[in-house]
């Protein structure tokens, strides 16, 4: 009777712990993580279909500060729309960029990035989109929706092209689609995939970034307008659609491991072609593949 009292009792857990559904609102009282104070991680497994999500809630009244991928020098020959970055993993980004004087804490994966698929993984690389780091211009924008952090201390979601004015901008991404303005769906493709969004509360005082494990049996990802029912779930009001398919990263920096490699993945990058309707036995082959990519976002303290 014993031995059938716990099984009930795990079968319960695992249910609630795998059922989840995006109806409502998440508990941000309860987060998976605390990263940081003002620095909350969201893990939540649906079913039907199987999809992994992860989403980290931002204070923006806390004075964090936002940096991404840097241009190349002139010295490198950086020309805009061809030679604009260095392309490089999410956590190898945020490795790079911790010092005795500042530290990151969150890091995605941002922009999408040309040519592709690349001749040569290790190529500079040029961006779809606006792109500033911190005050630097990386790349122009042509009419695209970014995420702006200016030096104020405001953050934005605008659409950007060539005549952004970027005297006050101190960081900027861009992605592909608005998919979210004022809590309504605005449209976007049906494909079930890894993806990676950005998206801020109606007030502004809290930012999410939203990653999805796709292209395997356990996860097969989101489309668009499942994007945007999941960031409704979680706070946003307005969202945009970042790079995503093997580029989706998140990594964070755990400040309170001893391991000598504190920068640890929370998702599951996968660059293989897995679809629904594949065998479970499949998943059991799968190993994490990070992609260099062209451009990644990162959130970050000064110590």
């Amino acid at each position: 009777m014993k031995k059938i009292l716990i099984t009930l009792i795990l079968i319960i857990v695992a249910i609630n712990l795998f059922a989840y559904s995006l109806e409502g609102k998440y508990d941000w009282t309860k987060p998976t993580k605390r990263i940081y104070p003002g620095i909350d991680l969201a893990s939540v497994a649906l079913e039907d279909p199987f999809v992994n999500v992860y989403c980290v809630k931002i204070d923006l009244k806390q004075g964090f500060k936002f940096y991404t991928t840097p241009p190349l020098t002139e010295e490198e020959n950086f020309k805009i729309d061809e030679r604009e970055t260095w392309k490089e993993t999410t956590r190898t980004f945020m490795r790079n960029f911790q010092n005795s004087k500042r530290q990151m804490l969150v890091a995605i994966n941002a922009d999408f990035f040309r040519p592709w698929p690349p001749k040569n993984a290790s190529d500079p690389a040029w961006l779809v989109g606006m792109a500033v780091s911190e005050g630097k211009l990386v790349s122009v924008g042509h009419g695209e929706p970014c995420f702006v952090w200016k030096k104020d201390g405001t953050v934005s979601l605008d659409i950007c092209d060539e005549n952004y004015d970027i005297s006050n901008v101190m960081c900027a991404v861009a992605g592909n689609s608005f998919f979210l303005f004022d809590g309504t769906y605005r449209g976007g493709d049906a494909y079930r995939l890894p993806r990676t969004c950005l998206g801020v509360s109606l007030d502004h005082h809290y930012m999410y970034w939203m990653v999805v494990d796709g292209r395997r049996h356990r996860s097969e990802g989101m489309s668009m307008e499942d994007c945007a029912k999941a960031m409704l779930y979680f706070g946003a009001a307005h969202a945009i659609n970042l790079d995503g398919g093997g580029s989706s990263t998140m990594c964070f920096w755990d400040r309170v491991s001893n391991d000598d490699d504190k920068c640890k993945l929370i998702n599951e990058p996968n660059q293989g072609e897995y679809r629904k309707g594949t065998l479970k036995s499949e998943d059991a082959k799968f190993k994490v593949g990070e992609r260099k990519v062209a451009n990644n976002l990162g959130v970050y303290i000064d110590l």
